[in-house]
């Protein structure tokens, strides 16, 4: 097992009370600007099995002294038989607290004095605000989130407007971050913002001596011509966004965006350039790293862009989830790199993998 990894169990108010010593794997699954996942197996009938199975409690994953994930539970499942008794404990990081919460038009409502509440500034302020006022300490006592605090705010990122109205909070805050090209997680229940770092000197390739295994996968887009209608009638009522090199590798799909709160044409625009970034042709590359690569989480991390080097050419993206896995083995680090921007020029080198297959 590896030592550097401690896994903690916390109480319903975030507070760590018993180490876990005894499990046998655990894995987490991080992704960028959305709730992560985890699974951790442990022998039943002992005192960290017994603080789990207590209501609001979840885990805290230490790696040489510092927080790597925080979560809450969220399913359990006991497996006994004449060898073995173990507990698996199925949850969420904590961005999962995010899930089923609403950003109100007038946050102290209701009633509701406003239609909208309306935001611009930099992204990393908007975000936070939108935060501490429907679910930090600014929000209403029963809209809290127990124990959530926001970090200070150092106005980061580009300027974004947002203009809630009982939005979803992770789509709405997913496309702010998108816009203004920020990250942002939960950890130890502290609501933290970064800026990704572009490392192009993180390079991976089995010619570097630093990946063991690769794999690819191309999508067609959900959406690559997108029209937001606004209320009113006429031609301001309406914004598109399309994107050209995708309609021509796709042909053409269309979605349509309802936006009947606003008339403004900026929000129109706005809100179609969101949706057709949310929607557009998803290509993936999983790597797996060897123990002679860079350290995710010290050398790169989620959010970052990282380069990797393969037989018919370079992928240039951004580490968008990372998958670890400790068990007896040791640690697997398996992360996953999205494209964007030249994607026609990665999927002709996916097409130049294929030739080199075949």
């Amino acid at each position: 097992m590896n030592t550097a990894y401690q896994v903690f169990v916390r109480n319903r108010l975030g507070k760590r009370v018993e180490m876990v010593n005894d499990f046998s794997s655990l894995s987490m699954t991080l992704n960028y600007n959305k709730a992560g996942k985890w699974t951790l197996i442990l022998a039943a009938g002992t005192d960290a099995a017994r603080a789990l199975e207590e209501e609001q409690s979840g885990i805290i994953v230490t790696k040489n002294g510092k927080t790597v994930m925080s979560g809450l539970k969220r399913k359990m499942k006991r497996d006994w038989d004449r060898s073995k008794d173990t507990l698996e404990i199925n949850g969420v990081d904590d961005l999962g607290w995010l899930e089923n919460r609403t950003l109100y038009p007038d946050p102290a409502g209701p009633p509701f004095n406003t239609e909208y509440d309306t935001r611009v500034g930099a992204a990393e302020s908007v975000i936070k605000a939108y935060i501490q006022h429907n679910f930090g300490l600014l929000a209403r006592t029963e809209r809290r989130i127990p124990g959530l605090l926001v970090e200070r705010d150092y106005g980061r990122g580009n300027t974004v407007r947002g203009d809630a109205r009982f939005h979803s909070a992770p789509a709405f805050l997913e496309g702010l971050a998108l816009i203004g090209e920020i990250g942002y997680r939960i950890v130890d229940m502290v609501f933290e913002t970064y800026i990704p770092k572009k490392n192009q000197s993180v390079l991976f390739g089995a010619d570097w001596g630093n990946l063991s295994a690769f794999s690819y996968a191309v999508e067609a887009p959900k959406a690559n011509c997108v029209i937001a209608r606004g209320k009113g009638s006429g031609k301001a009522a309406y914004a598109e966004a399309a994107d050209s090199d995708s309609i021509r590798r796709w042909g053409r799909i269309e979605m349509f965006v309802n936006e009947s709160s606003t008339a403004s044409e900026e929000k129109l625009l706005q809100k179609a350039n969101e949706t057709l970034a949310k929607n557009g042709e998803r290509i993936s590359l999983t790597i797996t790293p060897n123990e002679f690569g860079y350290a995710f989480g010290e050398d790169y991390d989620i959010g970052d862009i990282v380069r990797v080097d393969l037989d018919s050419g370079s992928v240039e993206g951004q580490v968008q989830q990372a998958t670890i896995t400790i068990n007896q083995s040791g640690e697997t680090v398996k992360p996953v790199i999205g494209t964007s921007g030249e994607q026609g020029a990665v999927l002709e080198l996916f097409a130049k993998m294929d030739d080199l297959d075949g």
